[in-house]
């Protein structure tokens, strides 16, 4: 960390810090890893202080990164906690006139600080970096208008790669036919990729997780009690018994409609005696046609 003033907070101001965001988004670090921190603290003080973002345009402070530093001074009794203003650790912050940009790049600084972090799995760092998916497509929307990125053929999962007949190098030589890293640059998922250490296809899970706006399989993903994979299986069985109802549901409904048709046309003088072969056929051909009508926009 970049030299910088340091001030101090009370352990219950420090509490009472709003946390951003992004930072929020990130898994509380475990008892066993909390236990470590304090024996570190207890030995050698606090060394790394908390860090607090407070710009201009807002009075409000927010914690951008040091919630368990907090919880364990808290817990040994301490009453003072040490930290920095972002804005002096980034020393291109002061340049920043945009809002956005300025965000952006206090995003990026709390995701590095945290996938940093070793008890953190694949699944709990990518389905905490998805959830920032906008900035990243700002920066690859921003990449390819300034041309550092191309877009189309070039871009997407395996498009351009090399035909069988192509020409290859010697059989001794190792060869794909694809530049990965370029690859993923030209794709949000491919920068999601790179930013969490994980592969694009479970980037792809995570975003589908994501999309599907499932607040309790997110939450344990992100807490480390299931897996992402194991969550998408539960989302997929949510999704086939959901629509196992709706499709039950609709089957209830259209018999009742079909039901009501045929009431109504003997009520209303359609078919008016049993005997009446021809009407019989026809009004069974008639609701045979709905039924199948209706059960194709069912499935």
């Amino acid at each position: 960390m970049n030299a910088s003033t340091q001030f101090h907070l009370t352990i219950e101001e420090a509490k009472n810090l709003s946390v951003h965001p992004a930072a929020a988004a990130f898994p509380s670090m475990s008892q066993i890893d909390l236990d470590r921190l304090k024996e570190d603290l207890a030995n050698n003080y606090q060394i790394d202080p908390i860090v607090i973002d407070q710009d201009n345009l807002s009075p409000t402070r927010s914690l951008v990164d040091g919630r368990s530093r907090i919880r364990a001074l808290d817990e040994l009794g301490q009453t003072h906690v040490a930290y920095v203003f972002w804005h002096d650790l980034a020393s291109h912050s002061a340049a920043i006139v945009d809002r956005a940009m300025r965000d952006y790049q206090l995003h990026l600084f709390i995701v590095s600080r945290n996938l940093a972090r070793r008890d953190l799995s694949e699944d709990q760092r990518v389905m905490t970096v998805v959830t920032l998916k906008e900035h990243f497509q700002a920066e690859c929307a921003k990449a390819l208008k300034n041309g550092q990125i191309k877009g189309g053929k070039t871009a997407g999962r395996g498009r351009g790669r090399p035909r069988k007949n192509s020409s290859r190098p010697n059989s001794d030589e190792s060869y794909s036919g694809r530049d990965y890293a370029k690859e993923n640059a030209n794709s949000l998922e491919g920068r999601i990729a790179l930013r969490a250490g994980v592969s694009r296809h479970k980037v792809t899970q995570a975003l589908n997780l994501i999309n599907s706006r499932n607040p309790e399989l997110i939450n344990a993903v992100r807490a480390g009690t299931i897996s992402l994979a194991g969550a998408i299986r539960k989302l997929m069985e949510q999704q086939r018994t959901t629509k196992r109802v709706n499709k039950a549901e609709a089957l209830s409904a259209l018999a009742t409609e079909t039901a009501d048709f045929y009431r109504t046309a003997f009520s209303e003088g359609f078919i008016k005696k049993q005997s009446d072969k021809h009407a019989r056929k026809l009004m069974i051909k008639t609701l045979i046609t709905l039924l199948k009508t209706e059960l194709k926009k069912i499935k």
